[in-house]
């Protein structure tokens, strides 16, 4: 077994036959009520912020950081997030959604929320002074189709082909073909093609 690399410890205490299931059970448990605090502690960690260095830009102990770092999600305070954050030079948003927040209602969720982000960039573009107006209406009209469409076009390239070609084969529904999603993706970021055929 040396060498091989395990993505949780779940796993490699599976793997190794280190641990009964209770154990493993328990501490999978424990980690998935972390969630958030290792994500906080990714960022600190991505910019190479010490619990020190952390500490001294939240105004409290090395000690009461390390702690956070080591509790549960449940147990951080919205206060506690965003001292953490500000410290990072980063924001925090909240967004309150049903409990069973499925992953189609999430991407419909996201899709308002751009449809609503663009239409304060287009009140941008109609505003008096001209030059942020032409930026505004640049990004609007050029910048944000082409991310959006690389997006889509990057997801839909990951589908099989064959659940493509399925597509293809419904008359007046879709049609999609495996290469034409290739073609577009093909040509990058300036995204020339943006015409599936």
């Amino acid at each position: 077994m040396t060498g091989k690399k395990f993505a949780t410890m779940g796993e490699m205490l599976r793997a190794t036959n280190l641990g009964d299931e209770g154990l493993i059970a328990g501490h999978e448990k424990h980690m998935a009520g972390r969630r958030l605090i290792q994500r906080l502690m990714a960022q600190r960690l991505k910019r190479d912020v010490s619990q020190k260095d952390m500490a001294s830009k939240m105004g409290c102990t090395q000690s009461r950081v390390s702690k956070l770092e080591i509790g549960a999600d449940d147990d951080l305070h919205l206060g506690e997030i965003r001292q953490y954050l500000e410290a990072l030079d980063l924001g925090i948003r909240v967004s309150i959604v049903p409990k069973e927040f499925k992953l189609v209602d999430q991407i419909k969720y996201h899709a308002i929320a751009i449809q609503s982000l663009l239409g304060r960039v287009v009140e941008f573009a109609n505003g008096p002074d001209h030059d942020i107006a032409m930026e505004a209406a640049k990004f609007a009209a050029i910048e944000v189709p082409m991310n959006l469409a690389k997006t889509i076009v990057t997801a839909l390239a990951a589908i099989p082909e064959d659940v493509i070609r399925s597509l293809g084969n419904k008359e007046d529904e879709c049609a999609l073909n495996s290469e034409d999603i290739k073609e577009v993706g093909k040509d990058g970021p300036a995204g020339q093609k943006l015409q599936l055929a």
